[in-house]
């Protein structure tokens, strides 16, 4: 897996993007709302975040058509690929930690794992090799109708998560290194399974 320092410099030249895309989904969500109040009451959490993720999704995949260095991917998840060593997805990080509906595949990705298939999706972007994940997600303000802060987060089962703020800040969350204990586990192929039982559940 690539450290923190490295996909920060992977990414740099996308982060206006990123930012940006978030803020015209929470705009245009706000706005809808304002036109309907009524909506407001059948909004659940859930609902909220897939209808921004939706928006924000669509934002990001019209601004890679004009940009050199990121693609959209054909895998199921929405995901952007960044180079050929960094995937981005785009949740929600209300909770602190993305939320995904229960699937095999969010089972690999949330251990740094990608199965062999979609390593065979990826080779048409130039990945050949097992990328590492992370998250661009959000958070709302309290009134959840306004944006608060944009970060980038890589979680991995088993390893310390770390995060830190593009937009609305610029806390930084990096973990405990102690000597000896260096990360070096590189993002990998899932192993071949038969089946696994679905585990967690949850919304974008």
């Amino acid at each position: 897996m690539l450290t923190m320092e490295e996909v920060q410099s992977r990414l740099e030249p996308f982060i206006e993007c990123f930012v940006s895309s978030h803020e015209k989904a929470v705009a245009s969500y706000r706005k809808a709302l304002e036109a309907e109040p009524e909506m407001v009451a059948a909004f659940s959490p859930s609902r909220r975040a897939l209808d921004i993720h939706e928006r924000t999704c669509f934002h990001i995949r019209s601004a890679s058509l004009r940009m050199e260095g990121i693609h959209v991917t054909s895998l199921s998840t929405f995901f952007v690929a960044v180079g050929n060593e960094v995937l981005v997805r785009f949740k929600t990080l209300q909770s602190g930690s993305p939320r995904n509906h229960a699937s095999e595949a969010q089972w690999f990705y949330d251990r740094q794992q990608i199965k062999p298939e979609d390593m065979e999706d990826l080779a048409s972007f130039g990945i050949l090799e097992p990328p590492t994940i992370v998250t661009c997600g959000y958070t709302l303000h309290l009134s959840e109708l306004l944006l608060d802060r944009v970060l980038i987060q890589r979680d991995c089962k088993g390893h310390q998560p770390w995060w830190y703020t593009i937009s609305g800040g610029v806390e930084i969350s990096e973990p405990l290194h102690i000597a000896g204990t260096e990360e070096i586990t590189p993002a990998r192929i899932a192993p071949k399974r038969k089946s696994r039982p679905v585990e967690g559940s949850g919304s974008l």
